[in-house]
């Protein structure tokens, strides 16, 4: 008998009779192999340590191969093979707390980790009672091991929820806090670009004057499209899709993801000279760029390089072209992965990269592409995604504020409802100027009043549609009750979500996104008059 199956101490108490046989009125003795046998049947592994000089494992069921790769002979030849195999973060913990229960000669229960001859890590829920000798001295420690790793899987998965869920819901009050600020900055804006704009308008173009009102004015534009690109983390918004060249918008992306990932990322551009046309949704590919950019940021070394591509491709197997952007991280973190081909990703592969890679699986959806991953043999890892080319020609460009013209009103009257003075006065301002008659309302009680002395004669109602005394749309909903051919423009300076939903009963509004350019506004006041009266 070897060492793993040396006879524990007995503890029946029946005794038989003479002839082997229970004596009458006794009860029946539970055979010794039957204990060893309901044991081992039990999906744990169970032990008996002998306790002494030197601690020995006088019994362990067969169980422990299964989980641990060792017979059980291996653990009794070896009275150090357990302290090796307890996980190193947690041997000192147990060591200590086995010191502490056996010198009192208690139970215990506790949980850690042991590592599998393969190399597994799994968690154990270590259950054990000490027997004494006659002379009360601490001897035997009987106890039982059940593999709870899945439930600490678990528990370490609904930990990461919980961690994301946290960190959605802050990201959730962000966006809130971003788009109420947004709201006033782009009203600031709007009076900057306005205000700089109508000066130019009366400028001579030889005048210093007019260089500096230009400078103004394209600094505010670009602080427009800076408060754009903030905001696209942190909102829903419906898609917005159009033609666009994806060469501009990793230009015009390039600086504020150059901030973002750091002065230790180096960021490269190769961007095709020809590239075809996208039909999509700017801010949803800009996103597509920063989560790559941010993903492969997070792989790499200090001193890395990501290198941002775009080129046509014709696929085989796939209909028609497409235009594939490509993102490429080198000089990755110790542990980076073998050259591989390069795959294409399905929702669970992409979820399992991160949540990035998996917003953009699924943008890349919803645009009609696709995402591949590679590996290269130095350790580089390219995600590319794949849109469809479009046909379309390139949405063409505003002209500039100086150069605009002006598309006058012919004495059209104007229900004017902003709430910011400042807004107010400086678009009535320009709205008189260029030939319309404007009526000025701060709230929407007052644009009601007004409009019930002079609905017959209002042409058309331009409408913040954040009030302060109720919503921009209630407000036109009670206008379009009283004259249902009244024509309306409507605006904000707030994100998307924060857009109330136009009535189905109102479905003709034109909508104009603060900042707006004068050309922008005048070409909108004249677009919506002269359009054809809704049904």
């Amino acid at each position: 008998m070897n060492a793993a199956e040396q006879s524990p101490p007995s503890s029946a108490t029946g005794r038989p009779s003479a002839n082997g046989a229970p004596s009458a009125g006794s009860p029946p003795v539970f055979p010794a192999d039957g204990y060893r046998a309901l044991v081992e049947q039990l999906p744990a592994i169970s032990y008996i340590v002998g306790l002494g000089d030197v601690n020995r494992i006088m019994y362990v069921s067969p169980q422990v191969e299964h989980y641990l790769g060792f017979t059980a002979g291996a653990w009794a030849a070896d009275p150090e093979l357990w302290i090796r195999q307890l996980h190193p973060d947690d041997r000192e913990r147990v060591l200590e707390v086995l010191r502490q229960k056996t010198a009192a000669g208690e139970p215990f229960s506790l949980e850690h980790r042991f590592v599998a001859r393969d190399g597994r890590v799994l968690w154990f829920r270590n259950h054990a009672v000490y027997l004494r000798d006659e002379s009360g001295a601490v001897r035997y420690a009987y106890g039982v091991m059940m593999d709870v790793s899945e439930q600490h899987q678990a528990a370490v998965e609904k930990a990461e929820l919980q961690t994301h869920l946290v960190q959605s819901q802050r990201l959730e009050a962000v966006g809130k806090l971003a788009n109420g600020i947004a709201h006033d900055f782009n009203n600031l804006l709007t009076i900057i670009e306005g205000h700089a704009q109508v000066s130019m308008m009366v400028t001579n173009e030889s005048d210093p004057l007019y260089e500096v009102l230009n400078k103004i004015n394209a600094a505010a534009e670009r602080a427009a499209d800076l408060t754009r690109k903030l905001l696209m983390f942190c909102r829903r918004r419906p898609a917005e899709h159009k033609v666009l060249d994806l060469n501009e918008l990793v230009r015009d992306l390039l600086k504020i993801l150059r901030r973002v990932l750091g002065e230790d990322v180096h960021v490269d551009t190769v961007l095709a000279a020809d590239l075809w046309r996208v039909n999509g949704d700017a801010t949803s590919i800009e996103q597509v760029i920063m989560n790559l950019a941010l993903n492969a940021r997070d792989a790499l070394m200090p001193g890395g390089q990501i290198v941002v591509r775009t080129e046509n491709a014709v696929v085989t197997g796939s209909s028609g072209r497409f235009v594939c952007l490509s993102i490429t991280g080198s000089m990755v973190r110790a542990g980076g992965t073998a050259a591989a081909p390069a795959r294409e990703l399905d929702g669970g592969a992409a979820a399992a990269h991160s949540l990035g890679i998996a917003i953009v699986y699924a943008i890349a959806q919803q645009h009609g592409g696709w995402v591949t991953a590679s590996n290269g043999s130095s350790g580089a890892t390219t995600f590319m995604v794949y849109f469809p080319a479009c046909a379309e020609p390139e949405t063409p460009h505003p002209a500039s504020p100086g150069a605009a013209t002006a598309v006058p009103g012919r004495h059209e009257q104007v229900l004017l409802v902003e709430d910011d003075e400042t807004v107010r006065e400086m678009v009535a301002g320009i709205l008189r100027q260029n030939g319309y008659t404007v009526f000025e309302a701060g709230t929407g009680a007052e644009a009601c009043a007004i409009f019930s002395k002079h609905a017959a004669a209002i042409h058309l109602v331009f409408c913040d549609l954040v009030l302060p005394d109720m919503p921009g749309v209630e407000v036109i909903g009670t206008l379009k009750a009283c004259n249902p051919g009244t024509k309306v423009l409507v605006t904000t300076g707030y994100g998307a979500e924060r857009t109330p939903l136009i009535p189905p009963a109102c479905q003709h509004y034109r909508f104009l996104k603060k900042p707006y350019s004068v050309a922008d506004l005048l070409r909108a006041m004249r677009e919506v008059i002269d359009a054809p009266a809704s049904a």
